[in-house]
């Protein structure tokens, strides 16, 4: 009977010793595990820069809607000025009794300013006026006009472009290259 148990208790103990992981198995899992992680991290990272990307480039398309808007509201012309060296963009409006210009910034509107990883590739206004303002300011005019615009912004991987209609002031965002504007206007004569 003795015997028996010995029997017994060797073999559990036996089976108890072959069910574990060893040290190359634990050290497979755990660098599958870190290699899922960091392809985990880098399609975050992608992400939240597309993201990122996305939301600028609809700050901007809100900012330009509501510069149309309160040029007509106001009687008032007012330019959305766009900095893209310090990857920065702001409403300027003159004050009604004089001719000094202030930055907008109210509830509907603030002066915003782009992430580190988004920026501005490609500005092109075609004036239809000449104020004798910098060259990457879109002024609207209280008539529902605008300089014709378009504006790239990218990260690199992805772009945004915002074009602005000369006749209309109406802003529209695209998603991804426009490389040419297409203008609200045609030339019957080339047609």
């Amino acid at each position: 009977m003795n015997a028996a148990i010995e029997k017994r208790c060797s073999t559990a103990y036996a089976r108890r010793q072959g069910g574990g992981f060893t040290l190359v198995e634990l050290t497979a899992v755990a660098a599958l595990l870190a290699l899922l992680t960091s392809a985990a991290f880098i399609t975050y990272n992608r992400t939240w820069q597309n993201w990122s990307l996305r939301q600028h480039a609809e700050q901007f398309y809100l900012a330009a809607r509501y510069a149309r808007v309160l040029a007509i509201e106001s009687g008032r012309p007012c330019q959305l000025v766009i900095d893209p060296d310090n990857k920065a963009y702001y409403i300027v409006q003159a004050a009604p009794d004089s001719d000094e210009t202030t930055a907008v910034s109210n509830l509907w509107h603030r002066p915003g300013k782009l992430a580190d990883s988004v920026s501005f590739e490609g500005v092109m206004v075609v004036r239809s006026e000449s104020l004798g303002e910098s060259g990457s300011a879109i002024t609207f005019y209280p008539e529902g006009r605008a300089d014709a615009a378009t504006v790239r912004l990218t990260n690199g991987q992805r772009a945004y472009t915002i074009q602005i209609s000369a006749a209309t002031a109406r802003a529209t965002l695209l998603v991804g290259d426009d490389e040419t504007y297409d203008p609200d206007q045609i030339d019957l004569d080339a047609v």
